[in-house]
């Protein structure tokens, strides 16, 4: 399953589980530098931690890509912990990607962990650019199910500025 951890205020790690145990390979080692190529073709999704427990996630597809997004609910993008709240997830048109968005409320309790369920199962994603911003830090950096570990080093601005 893939987890993004947080520490405190900051973003520490982010790891796929379900990955089959395969060490770093060259193209994990070279992927995050070549990403640009072709994230205009991949899904981004894009987690704002404000404060006080509320975060705005929005989930990027390309136009191509959008049938992904039409049964989908905020827990199939982001598994949040028990005790959030999420709004009714809206979908519009962006940039000529398919946006899909909904904010969460927390409370006072940050998430220590979120679980991103698209990238599970034999159906899921292979690869999501992440960008997550937070009052203290912002992390931007790829998920590739064959790559144990998240890739840091990505090439290009994030995808949702």
């Amino acid at each position: 399953m893939q987890r993004i951890k947080r520490g405190g205020w900051l973003v520490v790690s982010a790891w796929l589980t379900a990955c089959g145990g395969q060490g770093e390979s060259s193209f994990c080692a070279t992927h995050g530098g070549e990403h640009w190529r072709h994230r205009d073709q991949q899904p981004a999704l894009v987690v704002d931690y404000a404060a006080r427990g509320k975060l705005a996630v929005q989930l990027l597809l390309p136009a191509e890509g959008g049938a992904i997004g039409s049964d989908l609910a905020p827990r199939d993008i982001l598994e949040l912990p028990a005790g959030c709240s999420a709004t009714a997830l809206r979908r519009d048109r962006r940039d000529g990607r398919v946006r899909l968005r909904f904010e969460a409320d927390c409370g006072d309790e940050p998430p220590a962990d979120l679980s991103v369920p698209l990238l599970e199962g034999p159906g899921g994603l292979r690869e999501m650019e992440v960008t997550m911003t937070t009052p203290a830090v912002r992390k931007h950096f790829v998920i590739h199910r064959d790559c144990e570990r998240a890739l840091f080093n990505v090439g290009g601005e994030a995808a949702g500025d």
